[in-house]
């Protein structure tokens, strides 16, 4: 029985490479060759060219799938169009890459689910345009998409690479209306406009890497984007930009550095939520209202304008303000941090009446030249530490906000030295409680 069993696993193993097939999607003058549709798949019985004209008839009558029915490859050498006026679903299954140079629906939709499950997603050439179908991509390696790139035309698209990185550029993606999730266990990088949906919600996520954009990135007209990184955050060149929909960064094990307008909100808020260091330079935020949350915190050149909004950060480590770092038009601006808060040469906090809050738990220095103003207006109130070091107090201007200048301990959600004690002498009269029962039992 034991040596039947090895032959059938050994024939078996043999077949799957026996059967590991290409599948080449092109014109080929209408003809396939080494394969046929079974049951609506694609089965090649070697290496095997598919016509447009038998997948577009075959598309008209059902939903079709094509497989390499083993480690083979499917690929093809120019744009395939799908000329059916009824939605349909076009299916690609292999084990090793998958290359598409194109896929286009004129009249119905033509959704396009594609599965590496070993190897990688190439989207090249004249890419995918849907025609209002949706668009899922999964790979076990990484992906992908440039040139034309993919167009949903409203449909949904969602790009997973389960244990790669994902690439985005030139064209890159569009939805229209429709949702966008890009997901990958390593890196996320994409640039040239290369994510863009007009009203749809977009969601980025990595599981071990880092995420980089620049040149308009990501492009939302009015829907929330999500970014959630395990490593840095990188943003340059107006790279995230929601016109008006909310912006929410978190980086579990990183930090986030923005540069030329990273990220531009318009009224919607900013939520940044980091592990290490935040840089904001260069009219890096732009939005209705930001809340802060990480070590460090620079900001310069304008790096924040929250546009009568509120700009709240809690830090754990120092903040330096440089140059007009914070403009709030109106809205307050409550900074608190377990480290040290300086306020260096430039117009540096600007509220245009609103208040102004200065928390630290080490020391505020407030240099020459680098004044703090919530004019216009009148009636604001000045407190100030004794503690806090200002280089000329005619830097302090008050308006119609107050203006608050303090030297204290900051909250963090890190238990105090009190509370563990608390807990460990808990946990000692558990254990000798135990002990004692025991020798009691004994006896």
């Amino acid at each position: 029985m034991l040596k039947t069993f090895i032959v059938a696993l050994f024939g078996l193993f043999a077949s799957n490479n026996v059967l590991a097939f290409n599948v080449s999607i092109e014109d080929n003058g209408g003809t396939s060759t080494s394969g046929s549709f079974i049951a609506n798949v694609w089965t090649p019985t070697a290496d095997s060219i598919l016509s447009y004209a038998d997948l577009d008839a075959q598309l008209t009558t059902a939903d079709t799938s094509i497989s390499t029915n083993g480690t083979g490859n499917i690929g093809g050498v120019a744009a395939f169009t799908y000329t059916g006026a009824s939605n349909r679903t076009l299916t690609l299954n292999a084990p090793g890459a998958i290359t598409i140079n194109g896929f286009s629906a004129t009249t119905g939709q033509l959704s396009v689910m594609a599965n590496s499950s070993g190897s990688t997603i190439e989207v090249t050439t004249a890419g995918i345009t849907s025609n209002g179908g949706n668009v899922d991509l999964t790979a076990n390696g990484d992906i992908s998409v440039h040139q034309s790139g993919i167009n949903t035309n409203g449909g949904t698209l969602a790009i997973t690479s389960l244990t790669g990185t994902l690439s985005i550029s030139d064209g890159g993606v569009q939805s229209n209306s429709g949702n966008i999730t890009l997901q990958a266990d390593g890196n996320i990088s994409t640039s040239g406009t290369s994510v863009v949906s007009t009203g749809g919600d977009i969601d980025i996520s990595t599981a071990n890497g880092s995420f980089s954009t620049t040149n308009n990135g990501i492009l939302s007209g009015g829907g929330a984007i999500t970014v959630q990184s395990h490593g840095n955050i990188t943003t340059a060149g107006g790279s995230i930009v929601s016109d008006g929909g909310s912006v929410n960064i978190t980086s579990s094990n990183g930090g986030l550095s923005t540069t030329a307008n990273g990220i531009q909100a318009g009224s919607g808020i900013v939520t940044l939520n980091v592990l290490n260091d935040i840089s904001l330079a260069g009219g890096g935020l732009h939005s209705g209202g930001a809340t802060v949350s990480g070590a460090g915190l620079t900001i310069t050149d304008g790096g924040t304008l929250t546009n009568g909004g509120n700009f709240v950060a809690n830090m754990t480590g120092d903040v330096t303000i440089d140059s007009t770092g914070i403009d709030s038009d109106g809205g307050n601006i409550n900074i608190q941090t377990t480290g040290s808060i300086f306020v260096n040469a430039g117009q540096t906090i600007i509220s245009n009446g609103g208040n102004v809050s200065l928390i630290a738990a080490v020391a505020i220095d407030v240099a020459a030249s680098s004044p703090i103003s919530t004019e216009p207006g009148t009636g604001g109130i000045l407190t100030v530490d004794p503690a806090v070091t200002v280089a000329d107090s005619a830097l302090l201007v008050l308006g119609a906000g107050n203006i608050s200048l303090l030297i204290q301990q900051v909250a963090t959600s890190v238990p105090t030295l009190p509370f563990i004690g608390l807990f460990l002498s808990i946990i000692m009269m558990m254990l000798f409680g135990g002990i004692l029962l025991r020798q009691r039992q004994e006896k």
